[in-house]
């Protein structure tokens, strides 16, 4: 039994913009919004009762965009190598 491969242009165009907003713009903004919770857990700069309860659960939080971004660029690396793997076996259609 043939197994069939595939990869329409509307799939090879979600690829590229899933790549895109990985690479262009989602990973670094996660790194952004790290750096600037790096300032608010510093109560020289924000400080309170509330300031002081992101403090204490600011580290699971900046561990899970450390998360989000690897896992994100581990999921780019897949996308590219599974499109790789279909032109190969000449799926491609186009």
């Amino acid at each position: 039994m043939a197994t069939i491969v595939k990869s329409t242009p509307e799939a090879i165009n979600a690829l590229g913009v899933m790549s895109t907003i990985i690479n262009g713009g989602l990973s670094g903004e996660l790194d952004r919004l790290g750096g600037q919770g790096a300032v608010l857990e510093d109560p020289m700069h924000w400080d309170g009762p509330l300031a002081a309860r992101f403090r204490a659960e600011w580290p699971t939080t900046k561990a899970h965009l450390a998360r989000m971004v690897a896992d994100l660029e581990a999921l780019r690396q897949q996308l590219t190598t599974i499109q790789g793997n279909i032109q190969a076996a000449g799926g491609g259609v186009g």
